[in-house]
Formats: structure tokens, sequence, C-alpha cells
């Protein structure tokens, strides 16, 4: 199963996750919005990731943070933003 951080006021979330509904890919949403813990867990994660290191140094949240069930991941909304891109490599790595 996916895991999905990310916030409903997050436009590339949204994308993805719709992206992710359509294709009937099993994700798992949590979102940093709407709950500290998701936020703490993020955080955490994010703040110990090499993938998401280029998020942080260009001062970028940093989601939505697809982890996939081996533990890989990579940040969804890295700019410029490809939708396409990104569901691909959501395929790719399911």
């Amino acid at each position: 199963m996916l895991t999905v951080y990310g916030s409903m006021q997050c436009p590339k979330t949204v994308k993805i996750l719709g992206g992710c509904r359509e294709e009937g890919i099993e994700i798992e949403y949590r979102d940093i919005s709407d709950s500290l813990k998701h936020l703490w867990e993020f955080v955490v994660i994010r703040d110990g990731e090499e993938a998401l290191a280029a998020a942080k140094k260009n001062r970028r949240l940093g989601i939505p943070c697809v982890i996939f069930e081996n533990g890989a991941m990579f940040d969804g909304g890295e700019e410029p933003f490809d939708f396409a891109a990104v569901m691909r490599r959501i395929r790719e790595n399911i």
C-alpha cells in the first residue's frame, strides 16, 4: 500500500490523490493539516530522509510525500510539477 502525506489545501496533493483513486491504487492518506500526529510524523520523515533533502533546501514543505511499501519515497510536488511523470513513478513502484 502507498502512503501519501499531504494536505487538501495543496493542489498537487489533491491531484495525486485523485489520480490514484481513478487508477484504483490503494493509498493511506495522512493529512498534515488535520492531524498534528500526521504533521509530526511527516516532519520527522522529511528531516531524516535524503530523498526529501531538496525540498527542505529549497524551503519547500515537501508535500505531497509519496512513500512505497518498501520504504522508498519521493517528493511528489517537485517543481516543475509533472502529474503524468508522478503517476508513472507511482505505477512503476507499487
